[in-house]
């Protein structure tokens, strides 16, 4: 019930609370960085939490600092992102990105990763699009599996991988999308490719203070050689499909109580919302909407192994409806979350309520 408590004081705090401070604040300059922290509850695990600070004008210079977090009662995950956005002014600019994630997955999975990345790049960049070439280095590793099902105890080690990536973005007739694809290998048994697309389009209707809009995403792994580990299969992030937990849908081990994701070689997601600021004459900042949320994550490359092949990855389909309430505070914004699951699986993980605070500076 406390944790009950805390999602429902800070409803009352963040939705209803007087809006005179938010119209004195002074919005300043284009904004160099964003801050994000949300709060998710279910009725079986309890309440998560999970923030992010990203600034695009580390130390003055064009290169950008990111620091995530998930943490809930039993699990906890961190990532630390750092990138030079292009050095000198032609084109191609050259830049690098340096990456570590480390997550304490026990709870759900029973294993700790860590994966470490190095990617020099060379980036083209054009008004409305953006082509980035990289070489992949990377290191990542796999532990403390003894709580882990079969298949996941079978792919505890670390690698040393390298690949060669490609990336495409673009904006055009309303329509933002983007276009990824990564070739890696671990210079002995492993080689696969992956593949991932997304697309984003809004309609706003000023006149009633309206916006309708849809996204959509995409992945995929084709392997060439050996067998993918964990660290490189698909776990849906926090968000992918409103109402679910992020991994909480896909492939999973269901001789584990409650089910132990394993991640998917396959994804695809669908977002319909919309929503209407001042549906409520006496709070006309708040913004009222709808969502319908629908996909699926499937495929579980078993290589002949016998534990591997008796996963069930089958595309099967989750879907979840929803309300969203936000409110504006000036460059910040406050979302309530509230998602009905009404398509899942019984080895899914839930999560009906969430809440999000963001803001630019």
């Amino acid at each position: 019930m406390r944790r009950y408590s805390l999602v429902k004081s800070c409803v009352l705090v963040c939705f209803f609370a007087p809006s005179v401070h938010a119209q004195d604040m002074d919005l300043g300059a284009e904004k160099v960085g964003s801050l994000a922290f949300g709060v998710g509850y279910n009725m079986d695990a309890g309440a998560s939490v999970s923030g992010r600070f990203r600034h695009d004008r580390f130390l003055g210079y064009d290169q950008t600092l990111d620091f995530g977090f998930d943490v809930s009662e039993d699990e906890h995950s961190y990532d630390l992102l750092f990138q030079n956005n292009g050095i000198g002014n032609g084109n191609p600019k050259f830049a690098f990105v340096l990456s570590h994630v480390t997550g304490d997955r026990q709870s759900l999975m029973g294993i700790d990763t860590t994966e470490t990345f190095f990617r020099p790049q060379a980036v083209f960049a054009n008004p409305n699009s953006r082509l980035t070439v990289e070489a992949i280095f990377g290191h990542d590793e796999i532990s403390n599996v003894a709580a882990a099902p079969a298949v996941l105890q079978a792919e505890q080690g670390a690698r040393d991988l390298y690949g060669l990536g490609l990336d495409y973005s673009a904006k055009r007739a309303g329509w933002s999308y983007g276009i990824s694809g990564e070739a890696i290998t671990d210079g002995r048994d492993l080689s696969y490719g992956k593949l991932e697309t997304t697309a984003s389009y809004e309609i706003a209707f000023p006149q009633s203070e309206t916006e309708v809009g849809v996204r959509l995403a995409a992945g995929m792994i084709s392997m060439w050689e050996g067998q993918t580990t964990v660290n490189d299969r698909f776990l849906p992030s926090s968000g992918a499909l409103r109402g679910f937990e992020a991994g909480g849908f896909g492939p999973a081990d269901a001789s584990v109580l409650d089910g132990a994701p394993v991640g998917a070689t396959n994804y695809a997601v669908m977002s319909f919302y919309a929503r209407r600021t001042g549906v409520i004459a006496s709070m006309p900042e708040l913004a009222i909407g709808g969502f319908v949320d629908l996909g699926s994550a499937w495929g579980f490359d078993d290589n002949g192994n016998a534990a591997r092949a008796a996963i069930d990855d089958g595309a099967n389909l989750r879907a979840s409806i929803g309300l969203t309430v936000s409110r504006e505070f000036g460059p910040a914004r406050v979302e309530l979350v509230l998602a009905h699951p009404f398509q899942h699986e019984d080895t899914d993980h839930l999560q009906e309520v969430q809440i999000n605070f963001t803001s630019k500076f």
